[in-house]
């Protein structure tokens, strides 16, 4: 009886004894290697973090040398923009002060021939003829202002004439090729232009009798063998296209 007790003791028991050993011993097992997965997933991580921070890192380094050279473009571009518009603007103004010299020399060279000295010089034969072709103290005083008048006039001119040379060659430095042969051909066609306002001075002093008598004209003078308009308009066409300026 006792036998059979313990027989059914030992078939009960240790098979409960080797279930419980091995239900322990595989706990201890998962819980191995549920550290061990957990050790290496956070290793993992803590090297994919140390990965993400070295990639931000050099991503960082990347953007930054790309701001930099993109600040350094942009800092070019300023300042060759700021160079263009001072080039521009110093060509506009020399070209335009080049125009505005031309035609008041212009202005003033016709002004001189066909009124100041024409009219002076008609006063001066109308009261010549009045005074019987007497050589009185009214027509010697219009004779004097008119030689007065030439010299003076004549004087403003060359003056005149010296500031457009002197800007012709400012010019010259910032102007283009085409821009500059133009003005080449102008700075001839003036000196053309000096020389017939002389000759007509000349002429209307050496024929002013036979002017007023109306037997010659005083705009019998040689034309200048050019036409300063037509080089003058040339200019102004070929600045504005090398300005940039359209006709519209």
């Amino acid at each position: 009886m006792t036998d059979d007790i313990y027989l059914v003791i030992l078939l009960v028991v240790i098979p409960s004894a080797i279930f419980m050993t091995k239900s322990y011993v595989t706990s201890k097992i998962t819980k191995s290697m549920e550290y061990n997965y957990n050790l290496r997933l956070e290793l993992i991580k803590n090297g994919k973090n140390k990965e993400i921070e070295i990639l931000k890192n050099e991503n960082n380094k990347e953007i930054e040398i790309l701001k930099n050279e993109n600040n350094k473009k942009i800092e070019i571009l300023k300042n060759e923009l700021t160079q263009e518009k001072y080039i521009f603007n110093r060509k506009f103004d020399e070209y335009v002060l080049l125009m505005k010299s031309l035609d008041n020399y212009n202005l003033e060279s016709l002004n001189l021939i066909n009124e100041l000295i024409t009219n002076k010089m008609m006063e001066f034969y109308g009261e010549y003829h009045k005074s019987g072709r007497k050589y009185t103290p009214k027509v010697k005083e219009i004779e004097v202002e008119f030689n007065n008048l030439c010299m003076t006039e004549l004087s403003n001119l060359k003056t005149k004439s010296a500031h457009y040379y002197s800007q012709m060659q400012s010019i010259k430095y910032i102007g283009s090729n085409n821009v500059n042969k133009l003005i080449a051909q102008l700075s001839l066609d003036y000196a053309h232009l000096d020389r017939y306002l002389n000759n007509s001075i000349n002429y209307i002093s050496e024929n002013s009798w036979l002017i007023f008598t109306g037997e010659i004209s005083a705009m019998d003078v040689p034309k200048p063998p050019c036409d300063i308009n037509e080089t003058r308009e040339l200019i102004i066409k070929t600045c504005r296209e090398e300005l940039g300026i359209s006709d519209s």
